[in-house]
């Protein structure tokens, strides 16, 4: 169910510095975050909102680590921003969808890109969001949110059997 969100964990330890910002900086953005995510919330159904205490549970681990100083205020703010992506990117396609399933998204860098996509950056030149990469890769555009993030939808089904 949360196959997608595998390579957020896995990327935490690849993260690029970003500029940090400062503590009111910080309060503005959970209180905006947490508002619009208690809003939206209500209108999903269970597996989404499973998803979405999934990604909140993430970044509570995300700031033990940080406050406990395992992670550095530049990888904290990458890897909250990615967390936020995701959230942001997942209720979208489901929304855009009208279901209740969370797609298999992979929220990468362009540093990351050639980890799913061997041209990297390259497999995405002239594509727009909803244009397929291949057989594999759907691509949902990007996201600013201290860095670029690349928003892409794993859509083969490797190892599933789809006949029932």
């Amino acid at each position: 169910m949360f196959r997608g969100f595998a390579v957020t964990v896995v990327v935490l330890c690849a993260l690029v510095s970003a500029r940090p910002c400062d503590a009111k900086q910080k309060a503005t953005h959970q209180s905006v975050a947490e508002s619009e995510s208690a809003a939206s919330r209500s209108e999903l159904g269970p597996e989404m909102k499973a998803y979405m205490g999934y990604i909140d549970a993430e970044e509570a681990e995300l700031k033990h680590l940080f406050d406990v100083g395992e992670v550095t205020p530049a990888d904290y703010q990458v890897s909250r921003a990615r967390l936020d992506v995701m959230r942001q990117a997942s209720l979208r396609v489901a929304r855009s969808r009208g279901d209740d399933v969370v797609p298999e998204l992979d929220i990468l860098l362009e540093s990351e890109l050639k980890t799913i996509l061997p041209q990297g950056i390259a497999a995405l030149r002239g594509k727009r969001a909803g244009d397929m990469i291949g057989d594999d890769w759907r691509y949902h555009g990007t996201i600013r949110k201290v860095q670029t993030f690349y928003v892409l939808e794993r859509t083969n089904r490797i190892g599933r059997d789809t006949s029932f």
